[in-house]
């Protein structure tokens, strides 16, 4: 099941106004809801180079940056585990969803509720956090991992960086 649903910034009062505030116009929300249901599909199979596809040129850098510090890091200390060593964050627990649904904020904010395998009671949420590509195209700028909005992809990819 997908769930689509567009916020506004004025909880309570739904107009146009406050839609048109929120940035909720169905042709955004349809774009952001599409890229989350290809993220879902990404993620439950484990595709990192389909992930990396969907984000912004800068957050690629980053993530070849990392891949770099990795192979490196592969090279001058083998036996440690490196920073890649269970792959690219796709999201807040490595384990691969058996499900996933799409709740869209506004153009910019799209919920990824996600259902681990085994344990269909469970859930966990990222939050993908969307801007514009030079060329138009709805990216994925950073993926906020859980509940916690301070824990992020590319803070854990600066965070993985540094050792």
């Amino acid at each position: 099941m997908t769930i689509f649903r567009c916020s506004g910034v004025l909880p309570g009062i739904v107009t146009v106004a406050s839609l048109m505030l929120a940035g909720c116009n169905s042709d955004a929300s349809a774009e952001a809801e599409r890229l989350g249901r290809a993220y879902c599909r990404i993620v439950m199979a484990g595709d990192e180079a389909g992930a990396e596809a969907l984000m912004t040129p800068a957050l690629r850098a980053q993530i070849a940056g990392l891949r770099a510090h990795d192979a490196r890091f592969r090279a001058d200390r083998p036996g440690d585990a490196p920073p890649l060593d269970h792959g690219l964050r796709l999201a807040a627990y490595p384990d691969v969803p058996q499900d996933c649904d799409v709740t869209v904020e506004g153009p910019a904010r799209v919920i990824m509720t996600y259902v681990p395998k085994g344990d269909p009671g469970a859930f966990w949420r990222d939050r993908l956090l969307l801007v514009r590509s030079g060329d138009g195209r709805l990216t994925i700028g950073d993926i906020e991992f859980g509940t916690d909005t301070r824990v992020r992809l590319r803070t854990w990819i600066k965070e993985s960086s540094a050792g």
